[in-house]
């Protein structure tokens, strides 16, 4: 209807470019997203919107607006086609660069990621084996009787309560 669904201009380039990957198949994003671009900017109008529009309408008053590509001299238009075309395979190549230098940084957080979570298991690990190693010390309180016994021949509160937190990691 002609009225944007949200209010970032930025998301409506989004929209066309994953519009284009959608429709297009086998088509490159760089490609895609060139389409959604000037789709949005409306280069290449030619007006025939404004002549579609269902309404009876005056001869003379039809506004057709035309896209920035159709204001430029047949020579500039040429220029620019054939510099499109000059240039393609460095432009793919730079693409495909950035792309994959993109890939490799993400994957390079990934494993950052991945070890960090390593570093933090191993740590929990070791302190598992510890307490692991603990229970079957001297140190574990297995029998109430036991328990009972060491706990009250510690004298002051903070060694009780040390001693009976302590108990409970084992």
């Amino acid at each position: 209807m002609g009225i944007m669904s949200h209010n970032s201009i930025s998301e409506s380039n989004h929209a066309a470019a994953t519009f284009s990957l959608k429709t297009g198949g086998t088509i490159r994003i760089d490609h895609s997203c060139a389409e959604g671009q000037t789709q949005m900017n409306k280069d290449f109008n030619r007006g025939h919107m404004a002549m579609v529009t269902g309404k009876v309408s005056t001869p003379g008053t039809v506004d057709l607006v035309q896209g920035t590509y159709h204001h430029l001299c047949e020579e500039l238009k040429e220029s620019l086609v054939e510099a499109a075309r000059k240039n393609v395979k460095q432009t793919r190549k730079w693409f495909d660069d950035a792309m994959k230098n993109q890939r490799e940084k993400r994957q390079r957080v990934e494993e950052i990621a991945m070890e960090r979570k390593l570093d933090a298991a191993m740590e929990n690990f070791i302190v598992a084996i510890y307490f692991w190693e603990q229970y079957d010390s001297p140190r574990c309180w297995k029998t109430v009787e036991k328990a009972t016994s060491i706990y009250r021949k510690l004298n002051t509160p903070t060694a009780k309560l040390r001693a009976v937190k302590e108990q409970i990691l084992i």
